[in-house]
Protein backbone atom coordinates (compact mmCIF):
# COMPACT_ATOMS: atom_id res chain seq x y z
CA UNK A 1 0.00 0.00 0.00
CA UNK A 2 1.44 3.50 -1.13
CA UNK A 3 -0.13 6.89 -1.08
CA UNK A 4 -1.23 8.45 -4.73
CA UNK A 5 -0.46 12.04 -5.86
CA UNK A 6 -3.00 13.18 -8.35
CA UNK A 7 -1.18 16.17 -10.43
CA UNK A 8 -3.81 17.01 -13.16
CA UNK A 9 -0.75 18.88 -14.76
CA UNK A 10 1.23 15.69 -15.21
CA UNK A 11 1.28 13.77 -18.77
CA UNK A 12 3.36 11.33 -17.02
CA UNK A 13 3.04 8.45 -14.42
CA UNK A 14 5.63 7.84 -12.20
CA UNK A 15 6.01 4.60 -9.57
CA UNK A 16 8.30 4.82 -6.74
CA UNK A 17 11.55 2.14 -7.58
CA UNK A 18 11.00 0.82 -4.47
CA UNK A 19 7.53 -0.19 -4.91
CA UNK A 20 7.85 -0.93 -8.54
CA UNK A 21 10.51 -4.04 -6.91
CA UNK A 22 8.41 -4.70 -4.24
CA UNK A 23 5.54 -5.70 -6.88
CA UNK A 24 8.03 -7.54 -8.99
CA UNK A 25 6.95 -6.32 -11.82
CA UNK A 26 8.23 -6.45 -15.67
CA UNK A 27 10.58 -2.86 -16.30
CA UNK A 28 12.16 -2.02 -19.50
CA UNK A 29 15.62 0.03 -19.08
CA UNK A 30 14.97 3.61 -20.79
CA UNK A 31 16.19 7.16 -20.48
CA UNK A 32 14.72 10.10 -19.35
CA UNK A 33 15.66 13.59 -20.51
CA UNK A 34 14.04 16.04 -18.31
CA UNK A 35 14.10 19.61 -16.96
CA UNK A 36 13.72 20.97 -13.28
CA UNK A 37 13.79 24.75 -12.17
CA UNK A 38 17.37 24.24 -11.39
CA UNK A 39 18.62 21.82 -14.13
CA UNK A 40 17.82 21.36 -17.74
CA UNK A 41 18.01 18.51 -19.92
CA UNK A 42 19.42 15.74 -17.57
CA UNK A 43 19.65 12.48 -18.53
CA UNK A 44 17.91 10.00 -15.79
CA UNK A 45 18.06 6.41 -16.13
CA UNK A 46 14.75 4.91 -15.56
CA UNK A 47 12.65 1.85 -16.04
CA UNK A 48 9.59 1.91 -18.09
CA UNK A 49 6.74 -0.47 -16.31
CA UNK A 50 3.67 -1.28 -18.15
CA UNK A 51 0.44 -2.71 -16.99
CA UNK A 52 -0.21 -1.58 -13.46
CA UNK A 53 -3.13 -1.87 -11.58
CA UNK A 54 -4.80 0.52 -8.94
CA UNK A 55 -7.19 0.86 -6.57
CA UNK A 56 -8.50 2.95 -3.57
CA UNK A 57 -8.01 1.89 0.57
CA UNK A 58 -12.03 1.50 0.46
CA UNK A 59 -12.57 0.92 -3.28
CA UNK A 60 -13.28 -2.08 -5.66
CA UNK A 61 -12.72 -0.09 -8.53
CA UNK A 62 -9.65 -1.27 -10.58
CA UNK A 63 -7.80 2.03 -12.76
CA UNK A 64 -5.63 0.75 -15.68
CA UNK A 65 -2.37 2.62 -15.61
CA UNK A 66 -0.97 1.98 -19.40
CA UNK A 67 2.69 3.59 -19.25
CA UNK A 68 4.64 4.50 -15.88
CA UNK A 69 8.20 5.51 -15.51
CA UNK A 70 10.42 4.42 -12.18
CA UNK A 71 11.40 7.69 -9.70
CA UNK A 72 13.45 7.76 -6.35
CA UNK A 73 12.15 9.35 -4.80
CA UNK A 74 8.96 10.91 -5.16
CA UNK A 75 9.00 14.44 -3.01
CA UNK A 76 6.66 14.40 -0.48
CA UNK A 77 5.98 15.85 3.36
CA UNK A 78 3.69 14.10 6.15
CA UNK A 79 2.05 17.07 7.18
CA UNK A 80 0.48 17.80 3.61
CA UNK A 81 -1.12 14.37 3.47
CA UNK A 82 -4.95 14.95 4.47
CA UNK A 83 -6.11 12.50 7.12
CA UNK A 84 -9.16 12.43 9.50
CA UNK A 85 -7.98 15.55 11.36
CA UNK A 86 -7.80 17.50 8.35
CA UNK A 87 -11.61 16.91 7.87
CA UNK A 88 -12.63 17.64 11.41
CA UNK A 89 -11.22 20.62 11.11
CA UNK A 90 -13.40 22.48 8.53
CA UNK A 91 -17.20 21.97 9.23
CA UNK A 92 -17.78 21.60 5.71
CA UNK A 93 -15.56 18.66 5.21
CA UNK A 94 -17.01 16.98 8.41
CA UNK A 95 -19.24 14.92 6.40
CA UNK A 96 -15.98 12.99 5.10
CA UNK A 97 -14.66 12.82 8.55
CA UNK A 98 -15.55 9.07 8.69
CA UNK A 99 -14.39 7.90 5.01
CA UNK A 100 -11.29 9.43 5.65
CA UNK A 101 -7.96 7.96 7.51
CA UNK A 102 -5.63 8.49 10.22
CA UNK A 103 -1.68 8.95 8.59
CA UNK A 104 -0.91 5.23 7.50
CA UNK A 105 3.02 4.24 8.05
CA UNK A 106 3.48 3.98 3.73
CA UNK A 107 5.30 6.14 1.12
CA UNK A 108 4.18 8.58 -1.85
CA UNK A 109 4.87 5.32 -3.98
CA UNK A 110 2.71 7.11 -7.20
CA UNK A 111 2.26 9.98 -8.95
CA UNK A 112 -0.39 9.59 -11.60
CA UNK A 113 -1.21 12.24 -14.13
CA UNK A 114 -3.97 12.73 -16.41
CA UNK A 115 -2.34 9.99 -19.06
CA UNK A 116 -4.92 8.31 -16.28
CA UNK A 117 -7.65 10.80 -16.41
CA UNK A 118 -10.17 8.07 -14.75
CA UNK A 119 -7.93 8.50 -11.43
CA UNK A 120 -8.20 12.44 -11.83
CA UNK A 121 -11.61 12.77 -12.60
CA UNK A 122 -13.56 14.29 -9.43
CA UNK A 123 -17.13 11.79 -9.17
CA UNK A 124 -18.43 14.48 -6.01
CA UNK A 125 -16.77 17.83 -4.58
CA UNK A 126 -17.73 19.19 -1.21
CA UNK A 127 -16.48 23.27 -1.22
CA UNK A 128 -15.76 25.70 1.55
CA UNK A 129 -15.27 29.45 1.71
CA UNK A 130 -13.21 30.91 -0.38
CA UNK A 131 -9.68 29.19 -0.03
CA UNK A 132 -10.70 26.77 2.54
CA UNK A 133 -9.98 23.80 2.05
CA UNK A 134 -12.21 21.36 -0.63
CA UNK A 135 -12.90 17.92 -0.59
CA UNK A 136 -12.88 15.54 -3.20
CA UNK A 137 -13.91 12.11 -4.05
CA UNK A 138 -12.21 10.11 -7.17
CA UNK A 139 -12.53 6.18 -7.93
CA UNK A 140 -9.57 6.42 -5.47
CA UNK A 141 -11.55 7.55 -2.38
CA UNK A 142 -11.91 10.51 -0.66
CA UNK A 143 -8.99 13.49 -0.19
CA UNK A 144 -8.80 17.16 0.71
CA UNK A 145 -6.83 19.63 -1.09
CA UNK A 146 -5.40 22.42 1.05
CA UNK A 147 -6.21 22.27 5.06
CA UNK A 148 -2.27 21.63 5.83
CA UNK A 149 0.04 24.20 7.15
CA UNK A 150 0.67 25.98 4.01
CA UNK A 151 2.82 28.39 6.39
CA UNK A 152 5.16 25.70 7.10
CA UNK A 153 9.07 26.31 6.40
CA UNK A 154 9.25 23.46 4.11
CA UNK A 155 6.89 23.95 0.62
CA UNK A 156 7.14 21.71 -2.15
CA UNK A 157 6.35 23.04 -5.52
CA UNK A 158 7.86 20.66 -8.32
CA UNK A 159 7.31 23.02 -11.28
CA UNK A 160 8.72 22.06 -14.50
CA UNK A 161 10.68 24.55 -17.02
CA UNK A 162 7.95 25.82 -19.09
CA UNK A 163 7.72 28.75 -21.58
CA UNK A 164 5.02 30.76 -21.26
CA UNK A 165 3.23 30.33 -18.52
CA UNK A 166 3.16 32.92 -16.25
CA UNK A 167 1.47 31.23 -12.81
CA UNK A 168 0.97 27.89 -10.89
CA UNK A 169 -1.46 28.13 -8.18
CA UNK A 170 -1.06 25.31 -5.42
CA UNK A 171 -3.17 24.45 -2.60
CA UNK A 172 -2.58 27.24 -0.81
CA UNK A 173 -4.82 29.07 -3.23
CA UNK A 174 -7.71 26.44 -3.27
CA UNK A 175 -10.26 28.62 -4.21
CA UNK A 176 -8.60 28.84 -7.76
CA UNK A 177 -8.79 25.14 -7.73
CA UNK A 178 -12.14 24.15 -6.34
CA UNK A 179 -14.36 22.55 -9.35
CA UNK A 180 -17.14 23.91 -9.39
CA UNK A 181 -18.37 21.73 -12.15
CA UNK A 182 -17.49 18.68 -13.63
CA UNK A 183 -18.22 17.39 -17.24
CA UNK A 184 -16.75 13.54 -16.90
CA UNK A 185 -15.98 11.04 -20.20
CA UNK A 186 -15.15 7.52 -19.91
CA UNK A 187 -12.55 5.29 -18.31
CA UNK A 188 -9.18 7.72 -19.24
CA UNK A 189 -11.16 9.92 -21.27
CA UNK A 190 -10.06 13.94 -20.54
CA UNK A 191 -12.85 15.46 -18.22
CA UNK A 192 -13.81 18.72 -18.14
CA UNK A 193 -13.35 21.23 -15.07
CA UNK A 194 -15.09 24.61 -13.94
CA UNK A 195 -12.86 26.89 -11.54
CA UNK A 196 -13.37 30.15 -10.70
CA UNK A 197 -10.61 31.06 -13.15
CA UNK A 198 -12.83 29.32 -15.57
CA UNK A 199 -13.39 25.77 -17.63
CA UNK A 200 -10.29 23.36 -18.29
CA UNK A 201 -9.97 20.26 -19.87
CA UNK A 202 -7.62 17.68 -18.02
CA UNK A 203 -6.07 15.01 -20.58
CA UNK A 204 -6.86 14.83 -24.09
CA UNK A 205 -3.81 16.50 -25.25
CA UNK A 206 -1.07 13.52 -27.41
CA UNK A 207 0.02 11.75 -23.71
CA UNK A 208 2.10 9.56 -26.45
CA UNK A 209 4.36 12.46 -27.51
CA UNK A 210 8.38 11.80 -26.29
CA UNK A 211 7.84 15.39 -24.19
CA UNK A 212 5.75 15.02 -20.95
CA UNK A 213 5.58 18.29 -18.24
CA UNK A 214 4.74 17.04 -14.55
CA UNK A 215 5.42 18.87 -11.49
CA UNK A 216 8.12 17.07 -11.10
CA UNK A 217 10.03 18.01 -13.95
CA UNK A 218 9.75 18.37 -17.66
CA UNK A 219 10.32 14.82 -18.96
CA UNK A 220 11.23 13.38 -22.66
CA UNK A 221 11.93 9.92 -23.31
CA UNK A 222 14.56 8.71 -25.22
CA UNK A 223 14.63 5.71 -27.69
CA UNK A 224 16.19 2.61 -26.55
CA UNK A 225 19.97 2.46 -28.33
CA UNK A 226 19.64 -0.23 -30.71
CA UNK A 227 22.81 -2.31 -32.59
CA UNK A 228 21.94 -0.52 -35.56
CA UNK A 229 22.49 2.63 -34.03
CA UNK A 230 26.31 1.39 -32.76
CA UNK A 231 27.59 0.35 -36.24
CA UNK A 232 26.16 4.19 -37.10
CA UNK A 233 28.40 5.71 -34.87
CA UNK A 234 31.28 3.10 -35.79
CA UNK A 235 31.35 3.72 -39.03
CA UNK A 236 30.83 7.61 -38.92
CA UNK A 237 34.88 7.60 -38.38
CA UNK A 238 34.88 6.51 -41.97
CA UNK A 239 32.32 8.37 -44.16
CA UNK A 240 33.38 11.45 -45.51
CA UNK A 241 31.99 14.61 -44.52
CA UNK A 242 28.68 15.30 -46.84
CA UNK A 243 29.73 17.90 -49.24
CA UNK A 244 29.63 18.06 -52.93
CA UNK A 245 33.53 17.21 -53.40
CA UNK A 246 33.89 14.00 -55.78
CA UNK A 247 35.66 10.90 -54.04
CA UNK A 248 39.02 10.97 -55.80
CA UNK A 249 40.87 8.13 -57.14
CA UNK A 250 43.33 8.01 -54.01
CA UNK A 251 40.57 7.25 -51.99
CA UNK A 252 38.92 4.52 -53.97
CA UNK A 253 42.44 2.85 -54.41
CA UNK A 254 42.51 3.14 -50.80
CA UNK A 255 39.22 1.32 -50.24
CA UNK A 256 39.97 -1.49 -52.58
CA UNK A 257 43.44 -1.82 -50.53
CA UNK A 258 41.59 -2.18 -47.74
CA UNK A 259 38.60 -4.11 -48.77
CA UNK A 260 40.78 -7.04 -51.06
CA UNK A 261 43.86 -7.11 -48.03
CA UNK A 262 42.02 -7.87 -45.02
CA UNK A 263 42.09 -11.01 -43.93
CA UNK A 264 41.70 -12.69 -40.62
CA UNK A 265 44.91 -15.18 -39.09
CA UNK A 266 44.48 -18.78 -37.71
CA UNK A 267 44.15 -16.85 -34.11
CA UNK A 268 41.10 -15.26 -35.07
CA UNK A 269 42.45 -11.93 -35.45
CA UNK A 270 41.76 -9.70 -38.26
CA UNK A 271 44.87 -8.32 -40.07
CA UNK A 272 44.97 -5.47 -42.83
CA UNK A 273 47.75 -3.97 -44.89
CA UNK A 274 49.21 -0.31 -44.47
CA UNK A 275 47.43 1.46 -47.32
CA UNK A 276 50.96 2.89 -48.63
CA UNK A 277 50.69 5.24 -51.93
CA UNK A 278 53.82 3.31 -52.70
CA UNK A 279 54.68 -0.34 -51.75
CA UNK A 280 58.03 0.74 -49.34
CA UNK A 281 60.48 -2.09 -49.37
CA UNK A 282 61.30 -2.75 -46.09
CA UNK A 283 64.43 -4.67 -44.61
CA UNK A 284 63.71 -8.05 -42.71
CA UNK A 285 65.43 -7.51 -39.67
CA UNK A 286 64.53 -10.57 -38.03
CA UNK A 287 67.54 -11.66 -37.52
CA UNK A 288 68.14 -8.75 -35.60
CA UNK A 289 65.11 -9.27 -33.28
CA UNK A 290 66.27 -12.75 -32.63
CA UNK A 291 69.60 -11.46 -31.03
CA UNK A 292 67.99 -8.82 -29.29
CA UNK A 293 65.91 -11.29 -27.73
CA UNK A 294 68.71 -13.35 -26.91
CA UNK A 295 70.75 -10.73 -25.32
CA UNK A 296 67.20 -10.06 -23.23
CA UNK A 297 67.13 -13.49 -22.23
CA UNK A 298 70.75 -13.76 -20.67
CA UNK A 299 70.56 -10.77 -19.03
CA UNK A 300 67.56 -12.27 -17.50
CA UNK A 301 68.69 -15.08 -16.35
CA UNK A 302 72.15 -13.57 -15.08
CA UNK A 303 70.13 -11.31 -12.85
CA UNK A 304 67.77 -14.73 -11.58
CA UNK A 305 71.05 -16.85 -10.95
CA UNK A 306 73.02 -13.68 -8.62
CA UNK A 307 69.75 -12.61 -6.82
CA UNK A 308 68.51 -16.05 -5.83
CA UNK A 309 68.92 -16.64 -2.53
CA UNK A 310 67.33 -19.03 0.28
CA UNK A 311 66.04 -17.36 3.52
CA UNK A 312 66.35 -18.86 6.84
CA UNK A 313 62.81 -19.93 7.01
CA UNK A 314 63.66 -22.06 3.90
CA UNK A 315 61.88 -19.69 0.96
CA UNK A 316 63.79 -18.66 -1.99
CA UNK A 317 63.32 -14.78 -2.96
CA UNK A 318 64.48 -13.75 -6.01
CA UNK A 319 64.97 -9.73 -7.29
CA UNK A 320 62.96 -8.22 -9.93
CA UNK A 321 64.77 -7.75 -12.96
CA UNK A 322 64.49 -4.14 -13.45
CA UNK A 323 66.94 -2.56 -15.65
CA UNK A 324 67.79 -0.07 -13.40
CA UNK A 325 67.10 -0.34 -9.78
CA UNK A 326 64.11 1.65 -8.16
CA UNK A 327 63.97 3.36 -4.89
CA UNK A 328 60.72 1.60 -3.50
CA UNK A 329 59.82 2.92 -0.15
CA UNK A 330 59.67 0.80 3.68
CA UNK A 331 56.69 -0.96 3.67
CA UNK A 332 57.09 -3.18 6.62
CA UNK A 333 55.20 -1.10 8.57
CA UNK A 334 52.26 -1.48 7.00
CA UNK A 335 52.79 -5.41 6.06
CA UNK A 336 52.83 -5.50 9.59
CA UNK A 337 49.16 -3.89 9.85
CA UNK A 338 48.04 -6.24 7.37
CA UNK A 339 49.23 -9.32 9.15
CA UNK A 340 47.21 -8.14 12.14
CA UNK A 341 44.71 -7.72 10.45
CA UNK A 342 44.72 -10.89 8.39
CA UNK A 343 45.25 -13.01 12.13
CA UNK A 344 41.80 -11.37 13.62
CA UNK A 345 39.71 -12.29 10.40
CA UNK A 346 41.79 -15.61 10.74
CA UNK A 347 40.52 -16.14 14.08
CA UNK A 348 36.69 -14.72 13.44
CA UNK A 349 36.45 -17.08 10.56
CA UNK A 350 37.84 -20.45 10.79
CA UNK A 351 37.12 -21.66 7.43
CA UNK A 352 38.50 -18.37 5.67
CA UNK A 353 41.41 -19.70 7.13
CA UNK A 354 41.13 -23.51 6.03
CA UNK A 355 40.87 -21.51 2.48
CA UNK A 356 43.59 -19.61 2.62
CA UNK A 357 46.11 -21.86 4.15
CA UNK A 358 45.17 -24.46 1.37
CA UNK A 359 45.42 -21.57 -1.05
Amino acid sequence: MVYAILDTQSDATFILKETCDELDAKTQPTKLRWSTITSQDSLVDSQRVSGLQVRGYNSDVKIHILVAFTSTPIPAEEEHIPTKATAKNWEHSRSIEGKMHALFDCNVGLLTGYDCSQALTPREVLAGGNNEPYGIKTDLGWSIVGGSDVRSRRSLCHKVAVSNVGLLTGCDCSQALTPREVLAGGNNEPYGIKTDLGWSIVGGSDVRSRRSLCHKVAVRELPGVTMTDIVRVLESDFQGAKDDKKTSQEDLNYLKIMEEGIEKTGKGHFEMQVPFKERTLLPDNLSMALIRLEQLKRNFLKIMEEGIEKTGKGHFEMPLPFKERPLLPDNHSMALIRLEHLKRKFLKDSKYKEDYVKF
